[in-house]
């Protein structure tokens, strides 16, 4: 893909950050508390991030390109459990 994500933490949150390869620039996607790994891709615009906190360990998805994520699975343990 054009766009590379990592995870970073910064004042306790985690930060997802994107780089885009062909502009050489780097942004934050989103900055929520408990957002961690495993960052993956579903398609070319489309990703998936954990978030685990105390009240929620869960996967959202969210596009590369803006808006709002969505839940995509209560995560119990290490098992997703999806909504569809």
């Amino acid at each position: 893909g054009m766009n590379a994500l990592w995870v970073d933490v910064r004042d306790g949150k985690g930060v997802l950050l994107g780089y885009n390869v062909t502009e050489k620039t780097e942004s934050v996607v989103r900055t929520e508390a408990g957002l961690g790994d495993p960052v993956y891709w579903l398609d070319n615009t489309h990703f998936v991030y954990r978030v685990s906190t105390t009240q929620e360990t869960a996967d959202y998805v969210m596009s590369i390109d803006g808006g709002e994520p969505q839940k995509l699975a209560d995560v119990v343990g290490n098992r997703s459990r999806y909504f569809y």
